[in-house]
């Protein structure tokens, strides 16, 4: 909840900050303190490894924690925009560790219980989502806000055990036994007797199961990766860009940010309800119908007047978006539930950093209905993307096991040969 709450009200307080720091909104919007701050949690996954190798998986939990609750305090504290910006990378960076870990642990398993935990896990993200911007919008207390987030992290040290490991996964099944033919016991009655070798055959070398296993794991992973990067896009574009939209179509600025808690509300709910879904429903077609009603919700957020309804509506349609993508993933994926997070999360990440700004500096100069519809228009590529994503899913699941036998039909000659009549008579 506390990273929820830090999260979205940085979002929300934009327009507040600008006030209070004396920057100018300039072509992004002053999102440059969002940008900061996502680019540190990539930094942290990115870096997450080595940290635990070098500290150990606890220590590293907990200087995540201490990083996430010194930038808090910094960004409370900061006399300068410039200042405020530097806090923001380093709460940043350990937003992104202690993301990694919880999406880790409760994702481990894969499977409609995976799904419904990390529901649930992102659920508690969003009350914190919703409670930051409303403390923001009524209030106007952002200092306060951030003073105690970092008082009540250092409170957080059992979160220290999210950093066990993973379970095991279940080892493939062996490859079946070779027939008769194959094996070389003797044939019994009834069964095929092998042609007669005529000298020894040549065989094409057989590759290695790493590099026959390479294109096959790296494409659908690949293709999540892109889901997860254009998603990120819309979430946290829709957070740093909503309160910039509410203002430019005639809300005041603290009603803007106060309005930005129903997007956040929306993501809630829906996380709450989509478990009833988890099993009945396959993982790929909750995600897909996600992405689409979120581009139809976004792209009615046109309409000034209904914009902050629509905007609650889409974070209700695009509540299972990510974690039912990380689920799903983990079930149809070889990799370890580990490298599947951290690589989605990386990705995620990495959209988070880069898009909103993008979409800042694209809509900063067209009219304000610019900021919806572009959003509408990445959920749509979203989309796009997760349809290639399941193709390539596929078609990992439908090639043979590395070192697998090909099969070889058996097929009838009407001719009987030599080898045969001796054996008939």
């Amino acid at each position: 909840m506390l990273l929820g709450a830090v999260t979205a009200a940085l979002g929300a307080a934009l327009p507040l900050l600008r006030t209070a720091y004396g920057a100018g909104a300039g072509d992004a919007g002053g999102t440059e303190v969002v940008v900061a701050y996502n680019l540190g949690a990539l930094t942290a996954l990115l870096g997450a490894g080595l940290l635990e190798r070098r500290l150990g998986g606890r220590p590293a939990v907990s200087w995540l924690l201490a990083a996430f609750a010194v930038g808090c305090a910094g960004m409370a504290a900061a006399p300068a925009w410039w200042v405020l910006t530097v806090c923001a990378l380093v709460t940043g960076a350990g937003f992104g560790g202690l993301i990694l870990h919880a999406n880790t642990f409760f994702g481990r398993d894969g499977g409609p219980r995976s799904v419904r935990l990390l529901n649930g896990l992102h659920a508690a993200f969003g009350a914190g989502a919703v409670a930051g911007p409303l403390v923001v919008g009524e209030t106007g207390a952002v200092r306060e806000l951030l003073w105690a987030a970092a008082a009540l992290t250092l409170c957080c040290h059992p979160f220290r055990e999210a950093a066990c490991g993973e379970r095991p996964r279940p080892e493939p099944p062996a490859p079946l036994p070779a027939g008769p033919a194959q094996s070389g016991a003797p044939p019994t009655r009834g069964t095929p007797r092998a042609p007669a070798s005529r000298g020894p055959a040549p065989s094409a070398p057989a590759p290695s199961p790493r590099a026959a296993a390479a294109p096959a794991r790296t494409g659908p992973l690949a293709a999540c990766a892109l889901v997860a990067f254009l998603y990120a896009g819309v979430e946290a574009g829709t957070g740093a860009l909503e309160a910039t939209h509410l203002a430019a179509v005639g809300y005041a600025p603290e009603d803007a940010a106060r309005l930005t808690a129903l997007f956040w509300g929306g993501l809630t709910v829906g996380r709450l309800l989509l478990p009833a879904l988890a099993g009945r429903v396959g993982g790929a077609v909750l995600v897909l119908a996600a992405l689409l009603t979120g581009a139809a919700a976004l792209a009615a957020a046109t309409s000034g007047a209904f914009a902050p309804a629509a905007y609650g509506l889409a974070g209700v349609c695009l509540a299972g978006a990510f974690p039912t993508l990380l689920a799903w993933s983990v079930t149809v994926l070889p990799d370890s539930a580990r490298r599947i997070s951290g690589v989605l999360l990386t990705a995620n990440l990495a959209g988070s950093a880069a898009l909103p700004y993008a979409l800042a500096l694209l809509t900063g100069p067209a009219p304000p209905a610019a900021v919806p519809l572009a959003l509408a228009a990445l959920a749509l590529a979203s989309a796009a993307a997760l349809a290639a994503a399941v193709r390539a899913a596929a078609v990992r699941a439908a090639a043979p096991a590395p070192g697998a036998l090909p099969h070889r039909p058996h097929t009838r000659h009407s001719a009987t040969r030599p080898d045969e009549m001796e054996h008939s008579a």
